[in-house]
């Protein structure tokens, strides 16, 4: 699996709007202990979904550097063969 599908992979996960994943307490029947774990797991949950955006930004960013690498590496090996090909020239001038 490369870097764009996983990216595509967490694009397509989002915890926060899925309809099962509500678990709020009613609130007549959420006492103080349950009111703190769902204020603990409403936390949790934007904290995931925080990361969940930071992943799919570096595997872009990562994605985007290898592109580039890519290139530069063709690049060095035009100019490599470009310079293999002159340089016996550039010796029958010196003599």
């Amino acid at each position: 699996m490369n870097f764009q599908q996983t990216s595509e992979c967490f694009r397509n996960m989002n915890f926060l709007n899925d309809k099962f994943t509500d678990t709020r307490i009613p609130s007549a029947l959420s006492n103080e202990e349950n009111k703190l774990l769902e204020e603990s797991v409403e936390a949790k949950m934007k904290e995931l979904s925080s990361l969940q955006l930071d992943i799919v930004e570096n595997m872009d960013r990562i994605q985007m550097l290898d592109d580039h690498q890519k290139l530069v590496q063709d690049e060095l090996a035009t100019i490599q063969v470009i310079l293999s090909n002159e340089s016996p020239k550039f010796e029958k001038h010196r003599f």
